[in-house]
Protein backbone atom coordinates (compact mmCIF):
# COMPACT_ATOMS: atom_id res chain seq x y z
CA UNK A 1 0.00 0.00 0.00
CA UNK A 2 1.40 3.58 -1.13
CA UNK A 3 1.86 6.36 1.34
CA UNK A 4 -1.41 8.39 -0.43
CA UNK A 5 -3.25 5.44 0.21
CA UNK A 6 -2.53 5.23 3.66
CA UNK A 7 -3.06 8.94 4.56
CA UNK A 8 -7.12 8.36 2.72
CA UNK A 9 -7.76 5.53 5.02
CA UNK A 10 -6.43 7.13 7.89
CA UNK A 11 -8.63 10.19 6.71
CA UNK A 12 -11.92 8.25 7.02
CA UNK A 13 -11.21 6.45 9.82
CA UNK A 14 -11.37 10.00 11.27
CA UNK A 15 -14.29 11.09 9.46
CA UNK A 16 -16.35 7.80 11.17
CA UNK A 17 -15.50 8.89 14.70
CA UNK A 18 -18.68 9.49 16.87
CA UNK A 19 -18.95 13.52 17.30
CA UNK A 20 -18.89 14.69 21.29
CA UNK A 21 -22.12 16.13 20.81
CA UNK A 22 -23.59 12.66 20.12
CA UNK A 23 -21.40 10.69 22.62
CA UNK A 24 -23.18 13.69 25.19
CA UNK A 25 -26.22 12.59 24.19
CA UNK A 26 -25.53 8.11 24.48
CA UNK A 27 -25.54 7.41 28.76
CA UNK A 28 -22.73 5.56 29.95
CA UNK A 29 -23.09 1.74 30.82
CA UNK A 30 -24.12 0.98 35.08
CA UNK A 31 -20.82 -0.15 36.79
CA UNK A 32 -20.99 -3.98 37.44
CA UNK A 33 -22.66 -4.44 40.74
CA UNK A 34 -20.65 -7.06 43.24
CA UNK A 35 -22.44 -9.63 45.70
CA UNK A 36 -21.98 -7.31 48.36
CA UNK A 37 -24.18 -4.11 46.46
CA UNK A 38 -27.17 -6.84 46.66
CA UNK A 39 -26.64 -7.38 50.28
CA UNK A 40 -26.89 -3.71 51.08
CA UNK A 41 -30.16 -4.09 48.69
CA UNK A 42 -31.76 -6.45 51.04
CA UNK A 43 -30.30 -4.98 54.21
CA UNK A 44 -32.34 -1.59 52.99
CA UNK A 45 -35.54 -3.19 52.19
CA UNK A 46 -35.79 -5.80 55.13
CA UNK A 47 -35.14 -2.74 56.76
CA UNK A 48 -37.64 -0.62 55.36
CA UNK A 49 -40.08 -3.59 55.88
CA UNK A 50 -39.74 -4.14 59.51
CA UNK A 51 -40.00 -0.37 59.65
CA UNK A 52 -43.60 -0.86 58.34
CA UNK A 53 -44.18 -3.81 60.67
CA UNK A 54 -43.37 -1.24 63.38
CA UNK A 55 -45.68 1.03 62.30
CA UNK A 56 -48.62 -1.05 61.95
CA UNK A 57 -48.12 -2.30 65.29
CA UNK A 58 -48.19 0.74 66.95
CA UNK A 59 -51.12 1.46 65.28
CA UNK A 60 -53.01 -1.71 66.07
CA UNK A 61 -51.86 -1.17 69.39
CA UNK A 62 -53.52 2.40 69.71
CA UNK A 63 -56.43 1.03 68.44
CA UNK A 64 -56.72 -2.35 69.89
CA UNK A 65 -58.17 -2.30 74.10
CA UNK A 66 -56.20 -4.95 76.10
CA UNK A 67 -57.54 -8.10 77.16
CA UNK A 68 -57.97 -7.19 81.35
CA UNK A 69 -59.96 -4.20 80.17
CA UNK A 70 -62.31 -5.77 78.25
CA UNK A 71 -62.71 -8.68 80.94
CA UNK A 72 -63.19 -5.98 83.21
CA UNK A 73 -65.86 -4.53 81.20
CA UNK A 74 -67.92 -8.01 81.31
CA UNK A 75 -68.19 -7.94 84.61
CA UNK A 76 -68.99 -4.97 85.29
CA UNK A 77 -72.10 -5.68 83.11
CA UNK A 78 -72.84 -8.74 84.63
CA UNK A 79 -73.30 -7.48 87.59
CA UNK A 80 -75.25 -5.07 87.10
CA UNK A 81 -77.89 -7.11 85.55
CA UNK A 82 -77.36 -9.17 88.56
CA UNK A 83 -78.77 -6.49 90.84
CA UNK A 84 -81.18 -5.55 88.29
CA UNK A 85 -82.67 -8.52 88.46
CA UNK A 86 -82.80 -9.14 92.43
CA UNK A 87 -84.44 -5.91 92.66
CA UNK A 88 -86.94 -6.90 90.57
CA UNK A 89 -88.01 -9.84 92.55
CA UNK A 90 -87.27 -8.34 95.63
CA UNK A 91 -89.09 -4.80 94.66
CA UNK A 92 -90.95 -4.27 98.39
CA UNK A 93 -87.88 -5.24 100.27
CA UNK A 94 -86.35 -2.48 102.74
CA UNK A 95 -82.68 -3.34 100.39
CA UNK A 96 -84.59 -1.73 97.68
CA UNK A 97 -85.45 1.26 98.75
CA UNK A 98 -81.59 2.31 98.79
CA UNK A 99 -81.88 1.12 94.87
CA UNK A 100 -85.25 3.45 93.83
CA UNK A 101 -83.24 6.71 93.63
CA UNK A 102 -81.34 5.95 90.31
CA UNK A 103 -83.62 3.33 89.44
CA UNK A 104 -86.96 3.18 87.63
CA UNK A 105 -90.00 1.82 89.85
CA UNK A 106 -90.70 -2.16 89.82
CA UNK A 107 -93.99 -4.00 88.70
CA UNK A 108 -94.15 -6.31 91.54
CA UNK A 109 -94.81 -10.01 89.32
CA UNK A 110 -97.75 -11.21 92.30
CA UNK A 111 -100.06 -8.15 91.63
CA UNK A 112 -103.94 -9.48 91.04
CA UNK A 113 -105.44 -10.30 87.70
CA UNK A 114 -108.27 -9.50 86.00
CA UNK A 115 -109.84 -13.31 85.60
CA UNK A 116 -109.57 -13.49 89.26
CA UNK A 117 -111.76 -10.56 90.45
CA UNK A 118 -114.26 -11.88 92.55
CA UNK A 119 -111.30 -14.96 93.48
CA UNK A 120 -111.42 -15.79 97.10
CA UNK A 121 -109.30 -18.20 98.65
CA UNK A 122 -112.18 -19.24 101.37
CA UNK A 123 -115.18 -19.27 99.31
CA UNK A 124 -118.12 -21.19 100.34
CA UNK A 125 -116.58 -22.17 103.96
CA UNK A 126 -117.75 -21.05 107.30
CA UNK A 127 -116.84 -21.61 111.23
CA UNK A 128 -119.70 -19.45 112.20
CA UNK A 129 -123.41 -21.37 112.94
CA UNK A 130 -125.03 -23.37 110.35
CA UNK A 131 -128.25 -20.86 110.33
CA UNK A 132 -125.83 -18.22 108.93
CA UNK A 133 -125.01 -20.22 105.87
CA UNK A 134 -126.45 -18.83 102.77
CA UNK A 135 -128.92 -20.97 101.03
CA UNK A 136 -128.08 -22.46 97.63
CA UNK A 137 -130.36 -22.15 94.87
CA UNK A 138 -129.99 -25.70 93.75
CA UNK A 139 -131.28 -28.34 95.92
CA UNK A 140 -128.88 -31.05 94.96
CA UNK A 141 -125.96 -28.93 97.23
CA UNK A 142 -126.22 -30.35 100.80
CA UNK A 143 -124.77 -28.74 103.91
CA UNK A 144 -121.90 -30.57 105.77
CA UNK A 145 -119.13 -30.04 108.56
CA UNK A 146 -115.56 -30.47 108.54
CA UNK A 147 -113.33 -30.42 110.78
CA UNK A 148 -109.47 -29.16 110.77
CA UNK A 149 -106.86 -29.13 113.04
CA UNK A 150 -105.27 -26.35 115.20
CA UNK A 151 -101.98 -26.41 113.44
CA UNK A 152 -103.60 -25.08 109.84
CA UNK A 153 -104.99 -22.12 111.46
CA UNK A 154 -102.07 -20.01 110.36
CA UNK A 155 -102.76 -21.23 106.87
CA UNK A 156 -106.26 -19.48 107.17
CA UNK A 157 -105.22 -16.57 108.59
CA UNK A 158 -103.08 -15.69 105.94
CA UNK A 159 -105.83 -17.03 103.31
CA UNK A 160 -108.13 -14.52 105.05
CA UNK A 161 -105.79 -12.22 105.09
CA UNK A 162 -105.00 -12.23 100.96
CA UNK A 163 -108.77 -12.74 100.26
CA UNK A 164 -108.71 -8.84 102.28
CA UNK A 165 -106.28 -7.45 100.49
CA UNK A 166 -106.85 -8.66 97.12
CA UNK A 167 -103.44 -9.57 96.48
CA UNK A 168 -100.48 -11.65 97.62
CA UNK A 169 -98.05 -9.35 98.69
CA UNK A 170 -99.39 -9.43 102.00
CA UNK A 171 -99.94 -12.70 102.34
CA UNK A 172 -96.44 -13.85 100.73
CA UNK A 173 -94.39 -11.12 103.41
CA UNK A 174 -96.58 -12.57 106.27
CA UNK A 175 -95.48 -16.26 105.62
CA UNK A 176 -91.95 -15.35 104.51
CA UNK A 177 -91.70 -13.25 108.12
CA UNK A 178 -93.61 -15.86 110.02
CA UNK A 179 -91.84 -18.84 108.65
CA UNK A 180 -94.96 -19.81 107.60
CA UNK A 181 -95.77 -21.42 110.55
CA UNK A 182 -97.06 -19.01 113.45
CA UNK A 183 -100.36 -16.63 113.82
CA UNK A 184 -99.69 -13.36 113.92
CA UNK A 185 -101.89 -11.11 116.33
CA UNK A 186 -103.84 -7.86 116.28
CA UNK A 187 -104.27 -8.50 112.41
CA UNK A 188 -107.58 -6.32 111.26
CA UNK A 189 -109.26 -8.82 109.11
CA UNK A 190 -113.33 -7.04 108.80
CA UNK A 191 -114.43 -10.74 108.03
CA UNK A 192 -117.70 -12.24 110.22
CA UNK A 193 -116.67 -15.86 109.50
CA UNK A 194 -112.71 -15.05 109.85
CA UNK A 195 -114.15 -13.50 113.99
CA UNK A 196 -115.63 -17.36 113.81
CA UNK A 197 -112.82 -19.16 113.48
CA UNK A 198 -110.67 -16.72 116.13
CA UNK A 199 -113.48 -17.40 118.61
CA UNK A 200 -113.07 -20.92 118.12
CA UNK A 201 -109.17 -20.40 118.41
CA UNK A 202 -108.52 -18.52 121.55
CA UNK A 203 -112.76 -19.64 123.55
CA UNK A 204 -112.15 -23.43 122.96
CA UNK A 205 -108.47 -24.59 123.83
CA UNK A 206 -109.44 -27.67 124.93
CA UNK A 207 -110.32 -28.89 121.08
CA UNK A 208 -107.47 -29.93 118.98
CA UNK A 209 -109.45 -29.07 116.31
CA UNK A 210 -111.73 -25.96 114.42
CA UNK A 211 -114.94 -26.63 113.51
CA UNK A 212 -116.87 -25.43 110.05
CA UNK A 213 -119.25 -26.04 107.39
CA UNK A 214 -119.13 -26.22 103.67
CA UNK A 215 -121.38 -27.44 100.97
CA UNK A 216 -121.17 -31.41 98.81
CA UNK A 217 -122.81 -32.28 96.05
CA UNK A 218 -124.95 -35.52 96.79
CA UNK A 219 -125.19 -38.17 94.40
CA UNK A 220 -128.05 -38.35 91.69
CA UNK A 221 -131.01 -40.53 92.44
CA UNK A 222 -132.76 -43.19 89.30
CA UNK A 223 -134.95 -40.80 89.54
CA UNK A 224 -132.85 -37.94 88.45
CA UNK A 225 -130.73 -39.46 85.77
CA UNK A 226 -134.16 -41.28 84.03
CA UNK A 227 -137.08 -38.82 84.56
CA UNK A 228 -139.61 -41.51 83.10
CA UNK A 229 -139.33 -42.94 86.47
CA UNK A 230 -140.46 -40.58 88.71
CA UNK A 231 -143.85 -40.87 87.36
CA UNK A 232 -143.85 -44.65 87.43
CA UNK A 233 -141.89 -44.94 90.81
CA UNK A 234 -145.35 -42.74 92.14
CA UNK A 235 -147.99 -45.06 90.68
CA UNK A 236 -145.86 -47.79 91.67
CA UNK A 237 -146.17 -46.66 95.46
CA UNK A 238 -149.55 -46.43 95.77
CA UNK A 239 -150.41 -49.93 94.55
CA UNK A 240 -147.93 -51.75 96.36
CA UNK A 241 -144.38 -50.23 97.23
CA UNK A 242 -141.33 -52.03 96.39
CA UNK A 243 -141.98 -54.64 94.27
CA UNK A 244 -143.96 -52.11 92.05
CA UNK A 245 -140.94 -50.12 91.79
CA UNK A 246 -138.94 -53.10 90.87
CA UNK A 247 -141.10 -53.77 88.05
CA UNK A 248 -141.34 -50.46 86.34
CA UNK A 249 -137.41 -50.56 86.64
CA UNK A 250 -137.64 -53.81 85.06
CA UNK A 251 -140.13 -52.18 82.16
CA UNK A 252 -138.45 -49.45 81.81
CA UNK A 253 -134.98 -50.91 81.20
CA UNK A 254 -136.63 -53.02 78.63
CA UNK A 255 -138.27 -50.32 76.90
CA UNK A 256 -134.76 -48.41 76.51
CA UNK A 257 -133.23 -51.64 74.94
CA UNK A 258 -136.00 -51.49 72.52
CA UNK A 259 -135.52 -47.54 71.95
CA UNK A 260 -131.99 -48.44 71.22
CA UNK A 261 -131.64 -51.23 68.76
CA UNK A 262 -128.56 -52.33 67.16
CA UNK A 263 -127.99 -50.87 63.63
CA UNK A 264 -127.61 -53.72 60.79
CA UNK A 265 -123.92 -54.49 59.88
CA UNK A 266 -122.91 -52.79 56.33
CA UNK A 267 -119.71 -52.52 54.58
CA UNK A 268 -118.59 -48.84 54.75
CA UNK A 269 -115.33 -49.23 52.80
CA UNK A 270 -113.13 -49.73 55.59
CA UNK A 271 -110.53 -52.13 55.90
CA UNK A 272 -107.92 -53.18 58.40
CA UNK A 273 -104.41 -54.63 57.63
CA UNK A 274 -102.44 -57.13 59.42
CA UNK A 275 -98.78 -57.78 59.32
CA UNK A 276 -96.92 -60.46 60.42
CA UNK A 277 -93.20 -59.07 61.30
CA UNK A 278 -92.66 -62.31 63.02
CA UNK A 279 -90.23 -65.84 61.92
CA UNK A 280 -93.13 -68.14 62.31
CA UNK A 281 -97.03 -68.74 60.73
CA UNK A 282 -99.83 -66.89 62.80
CA UNK A 283 -103.63 -67.45 62.80
CA UNK A 284 -105.57 -64.40 62.36
CA UNK A 285 -109.10 -64.42 64.04
CA UNK A 286 -111.40 -62.03 64.80
CA UNK A 287 -113.07 -61.85 68.21
CA UNK A 288 -116.88 -62.04 67.16
CA UNK A 289 -119.48 -60.85 69.04
CA UNK A 290 -119.00 -60.85 72.98
CA UNK A 291 -115.49 -61.62 72.41
CA UNK A 292 -116.01 -65.42 74.31
CA UNK A 293 -113.96 -68.20 72.77
CA UNK A 294 -117.10 -69.76 70.95
CA UNK A 295 -117.63 -66.65 69.25
CA UNK A 296 -113.77 -65.56 67.65
CA UNK A 297 -113.32 -66.76 63.62
CA UNK A 298 -110.75 -67.64 62.00
CA UNK A 299 -109.85 -64.96 59.29
CA UNK A 300 -106.77 -66.10 57.60
CA UNK A 301 -103.26 -67.90 57.98
CA UNK A 302 -100.26 -65.47 58.00
CA UNK A 303 -96.73 -66.39 56.59
CA UNK A 304 -93.49 -65.00 58.20
CA UNK A 305 -92.96 -61.14 57.08
CA UNK A 306 -96.51 -61.48 54.61
CA UNK A 307 -100.04 -59.73 55.05
CA UNK A 308 -103.40 -60.36 54.84
CA UNK A 309 -106.41 -57.49 54.68
CA UNK A 310 -110.44 -58.05 55.59
CA UNK A 311 -113.19 -55.70 55.54
CA UNK A 312 -114.26 -54.19 58.66
CA UNK A 313 -116.00 -51.38 60.80
CA UNK A 314 -114.63 -49.06 63.67
CA UNK A 315 -114.64 -50.83 67.09
CA UNK A 316 -113.81 -54.61 66.33
CA UNK A 317 -110.96 -56.79 67.83
CA UNK A 318 -108.89 -59.00 66.80
CA UNK A 319 -105.79 -61.25 67.88
CA UNK A 320 -103.26 -63.74 66.88
CA UNK A 321 -102.27 -67.10 67.98
CA UNK A 322 -99.60 -69.29 67.17
CA UNK A 323 -99.98 -71.92 64.27
CA UNK A 324 -99.86 -74.66 66.95
CA UNK A 325 -101.93 -73.81 69.57
CA UNK A 326 -105.30 -71.32 68.75
CA UNK A 327 -106.22 -70.88 72.34
CA UNK A 328 -103.43 -69.28 73.40
CA UNK A 329 -103.77 -65.15 72.31
CA UNK A 330 -100.22 -63.43 71.23
CA UNK A 331 -101.72 -60.48 70.71
CA UNK A 332 -104.91 -58.56 70.11
CA UNK A 333 -105.96 -54.99 68.98
CA UNK A 334 -109.10 -52.93 68.35
CA UNK A 335 -108.91 -51.34 65.02
CA UNK A 336 -109.84 -47.89 64.51
CA UNK A 337 -109.84 -45.13 61.87
CA UNK A 338 -106.37 -43.75 63.34
CA UNK A 339 -105.04 -47.95 63.38
CA UNK A 340 -106.46 -49.42 60.46
CA UNK A 341 -102.06 -51.01 59.39
CA UNK A 342 -101.66 -53.04 62.27
CA UNK A 343 -98.30 -54.76 63.08
CA UNK A 344 -97.41 -57.74 65.01
CA UNK A 345 -93.81 -57.69 65.97
CA UNK A 346 -92.51 -59.52 68.62
CA UNK A 347 -88.87 -59.34 67.53
CA UNK A 348 -86.86 -56.34 68.27
CA UNK A 349 -84.78 -54.92 65.26
CA UNK A 350 -81.43 -56.19 66.60
CA UNK A 351 -83.30 -59.72 67.10
CA UNK A 352 -84.32 -59.32 63.24
CA UNK A 353 -81.47 -58.20 62.50
CA UNK A 354 -79.98 -61.57 63.83
CA UNK A 355 -82.73 -63.78 62.41
CA UNK A 356 -81.85 -62.37 58.90
CA UNK A 357 -78.33 -63.10 59.36
CA UNK A 358 -78.59 -66.35 60.32
CA UNK A 359 -80.89 -67.54 57.38
CA UNK A 360 -78.70 -65.94 54.92
CA UNK A 361 -76.09 -67.81 55.98
CA UNK A 362 -78.05 -71.03 56.03
CA UNK A 363 -78.20 -70.06 52.37
CA UNK A 364 -75.04 -69.63 51.29
CA UNK A 365 -74.02 -72.83 53.07
CA UNK A 366 -76.68 -75.09 51.66
CA UNK A 367 -75.76 -72.94 47.78
CA UNK A 368 -72.55 -73.69 49.04
CA UNK A 369 -72.85 -78.29 49.41
CA UNK A 370 -75.40 -78.34 46.35
CA UNK A 371 -72.31 -76.74 44.36
CA UNK A 372 -70.29 -79.31 45.62
CA UNK A 373 -72.57 -81.69 44.94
Amino acid sequence: MTTSSTKDFSDRLLDLRPSSSFGDMVDEPDPTKTFSDDEEDDNDDSQSMHDDDDNDDEEDDSSKVPFWKQHLVAIVIALLASIAGHLYNQSRTPASSFYNTFLPPLENSLKPHDHLDGFRRTANISFCLKETMPPMATGRLKLMDFYLSKENFPTLQYMYLADQEGTMDTYQNAWNNNHGGEWIDGLNIEDSQYQCLLDQYHNKPQNMKLKGHTYYFTDPTMEDIYPELAVASSTGSLNGGGIAKTKVLAVSSRERKRKLQQPPLTFTGFAAKFVNLSSKTVLLFWDGKGGHDSSKRLVAEIAPFESVGTATTPGQSFHVTPLYDSATALQRWVVTADTALIFYEPMTPNEMKRHFWRKKTIQRHTLCISDRS
